[in-house]
């Protein structure tokens, strides 16, 4: 049964050291790879404020009786843009689409001022966020996504009869979606794929050290087999012949 060798830091800095031409080949193609996939996979968001303005105090709006109710149908309005689908519960409000893991689609949703363990929704606005790797794509789906919910909105008032004087009222805030790139997006590349592949590259230089010296140690032995137990062919001749 084979001994089980522990592997020290000097252990590990020797076959690295005796690697190096292998290690330096694995980290060269791991740079190359980082550099190339943080310029591929950059991420572009925006993101818009939906405000639902209410009429005057006099109105016959069905939809609207308080300020609770104007947020009431903010929320229902965010529930029908997402199919009924609450979407991820975020610890605040501050996170953003890009930071709530979504790299690609959109985000609408009723802030809540009461964090991801509570509810509290004091605002009649949604967050509009779209996030994807092409701006102009970014940008396309924050204002499908603001005229989605201007079209629901108008269509659960002409349902309820209102009049247009008493309409609430979305304010999209900015007008024309400002896009900008994802901070830490191409860092978040670059740093995961160089501590991945580095490591990676470690494990593959012990692998084939701990390959090449077992090829070694079986070809030492084959040698020494050899040695000790020669082939005498002159000699095997000459028995047969007396033989």
């Amino acid at each position: 049964m084979e001994e089980e060798l522990e592997l020290t830091i000097v252990d590990l800095v020797q076959i690295l050291a005796r690697r190096w031409a292998v290690l330096l080949g694995l980290l060269l193609v791991t740079g190359l790879s980082a550099v190339h996939l943080s310029s591929a996979h950059i991420v572009y968001w925006s993101e818009t404020d939906v405000r639902f303005v209410a009429p005057g105090p006099q109105n016959s709006n069905s939809l609207l009786t308080t300020t609770d109710s104007v947020i009431a149908t903010a929320g229902l309005i965010a529930t029908e843009y997402n199919d009924s689908n609450p979407g991820p519960r975020l610890s605040s409000d501050d996170v953003s689409i890009v930071d709530a893991g979504i790299l690609d689609g959109v985000l609408v949703r009723l802030p809540n001022a009461g964090g991801q363990w509570a509810t509290n929704f004091n605002e009649p606005r949604l967050d509009v966020q779209a996030s994807g790797s092409d701006p102009e794509e970014v940008r396309a789906r924050a204002v499908a996504a603001v005229a989605s919910i201007e079209r629901l909105l108008r269509q659960h008032q002409q349902d309820a009869h209102v009049v247009k004087t008493e309409l609430i009222v979305p304010h999209a805030s900015p007008a024309v979606p400002i896009v900008a790139e994802a901070v830490g997006s191409r860092v978040r590349a670059l740093v995961v794929t160089a501590v991945v592949g580095s490591a990676l590259s470690i494990g593959l230089v012990l692998y084939l050290d701990q390959l090449m010296l077992r090829r070694s140690l079986a070809k030492s032995r084959s040698r020494a087999q050899n040695w000790i137990n020669p082939i005498n062919p002159p000699l095997e001749a000459a028995n047969r012949v007396i033989d």
